[in-house]
């Protein structure tokens, strides 16, 4: 069967294998394909593929007169039924053949139209890469400004610093925690305040004791400095349950001497430097001391242990402040307190430096004493201050 689109070749074909090499006449072999024209002359019908669609009228050949050798084609050997190009329907791939050209330009405008679809999927790449680099502009811009409004109305840190100081000031007027009164911490913060006020004479005359003030120990704002346990001459008070360690014989050992060398570093220190080797060896001493109260934490009851512990921490300070140069200040008394009022007492402490340091046991009711003094002479200058204002 021959498979070419171009039928006419097809039937030429056919003839010469049928009768040789002699082309029939364009009037013997007539050609027919559903409306059939005639072959040859330069007039085509609707051709069809297959054999089905082609067929010769008969017709005198110049070989055989009066037969025609493409019959037996026209003559389905099942019955009656003859070949022909109904019975195969449409061909999809065929079109009018008033435009011969047609599949191929009907192929050409697929290719167009694909190269169209791809041109414009490209383009919307590009716009969505754009919308993104849009949004990213948007969002840095909303950061921007949500960073302007930010710094335009929230706090600042100096801000910050002075509101947290003024919550520290009402938390040192109102009844602090006694852990934080017998520190010095609120006493402190009474006195910071009380530094910024108006000049002192200007403030209410609030008197001193000078037995009160001898209770209360100094140190010159450097943390874990208290010369307050050695600022008896350098006697030490011990608390009931350092007296009662195990072994009793070596405790009482430790404690002559953390006395003896704590009666020899003030009055080096009255005179000048205090030796390194004495503060040495009133380290280790106090340092064995401690092992041993350690070692007894679950015989003690729990105040004399806290007790204990806590002046064993105030006597590591008090030998700390025998190695800073100032030391002699604190034994010579210098830095002793002298003030009749509450105005000449922050007039001294403010003149020298001076900060307040942990109470020693037996000494925390003078302090409450002092810290009632300073926060009535604090609200009774600020009370004058808003008044002038």
């Amino acid at each position: 069967m021959c498979k070419s689109r171009n039928y006419q070749l097809c039937a030429a074909v056919f003839a010469l294998l049928t009768i040789g090499s002699v082309v029939p006449q364009a009037a013997d072999c007539r050609f027919f394909a559903g409306g059939a024209t005639r072959f040859g002359g330069g007039v085509s019908g609707r051709a069809h593929a297959g054999l089905g669609g082609v067929g010769f009228y008969p017709g005198v050949s110049p070989l055989l007169p009066g037969i025609n050798p493409l019959t037996s084609l026209l003559t389905s050997p099942y019955g009656a039924a003859t070949m022909s190009s109904a019975a195969y329907g449409a061909d999809p791939y065929l079109y009018s053949t008033a435009d011969p050209y047609g599949g191929y330009l009907k192929g050409t405008a697929a290719v167009i139209d694909a190269q169209g679809r791809y041109l414009v999927t490209v383009e919307q790449a590009y716009m969505a890469k754009e919308d993104v680099k849009r949004a990213k502009l948007a969002n840095k811009r909303a950061a921007l400004q949500e960073w302007l409004w930010e710094r335009e109305n929230l706090p600042t840190l100096e801000q910050e610093r002075a509101r947290d100081a003024q919550q520290q000031l009402q938390r040192a007027l109102n009844d602090p925690p006694v852990t934080e009164l017998w520190s010095g911490q609120s006493l402190n913060v009474l006195l910071q305040s009380a530094a910024t006020l108006p000049p002192q004479g200007q403030g209410p005359n609030i008197p001193l004791d000078e037995e009160l003030l001898n209770k209360i120990n100094l140190n010159t704002g450097k943390g874990g400095i208290n010369f307050g346990l050695l600022k008896n001459e350098g006697n030490l008070s011990w608390p009931t349950a350092l007296l009662d360690l195990k072994p009793a014989a070596e405790s009482q050992e430790l404690r002559d001497q953390l006395q003896r060398r704590a009666k020899e570093a003030f009055e080096q220190a009255k005179k000048g430097p205090v030796d390194p080797n004495t503060v040495k060896e009133l380290e280790k001493s106090s340092e064995r001391l401690q092992k041993l109260l350690l070692a007894q934490v679950g015989d003690l009851p729990f105040a004399d242990y806290s007790e204990s512990k806590r002046y064993l921490g105030q006597l590591n300070d008090g030998l700390r402040a025998l190695r800073e140069p100032n030391a002699g200040d604190f034994a010579n008394g210098k830095f002793k307190l002298k003030a009749g009022s509450v105005a000449d007492l922050i007039q001294h402490m403010t003149k020298h430096g001076l900060k307040f340091a942990p109470a020693t046991p037996g000494d925390e009711s003078a302090y409450g004493a002092l810290h009632r003094a300073l926060a009535d002479y604090s609200v009774a200058v600020s009370k004058l201050s808003a008044e002038k204002r």
